[in-house]
């Protein structure tokens, strides 16, 4: 995810620094250059055949909750690495129930 994003995903946990504030993209920035985490590039998602939600939704021409339903129910295999974060779909599980 984008440092931004990653920063709105703490912040709607109650996660805090730990000088007890809250994120900011640019926290997230220099807590990802300390620890040595890779920068998030446009496009990484495609290149491991993962998709988004709403991709997953487009290409079986569902909605969004429809889909998140269906992973509640495990018709479509995701993984979610934390509460908030997006869900990780393979696009290999999504092409084969087409």
């Amino acid at each position: 995810m984008p440092d931004k994003a990653i920063a709105g995903l703490f912040n709607r946990a109650g996660k805090r620094t730990g000088r007890s504030n809250g994120w900011s993209q640019s926290r997230v920035r220099s807590f990802r250059n300390t620890h040595g985490f890779a920068v998030y590039r446009n496009g990484e998602w495609a290149e491991r055949g993962e998709v988004t939600l709403t991709e997953a939704a487009r290409m079986l021409n569902l909605s969004s909750a429809t889909v998140l339903r269906q992973i509640a129910t495990g018709i479509i295999p995701a993984e979610q690495y934390c509460k908030g974060a997006p869900w990780v779909i393979k696009r290999r599980d999504i092409e084969e129930s087409v």
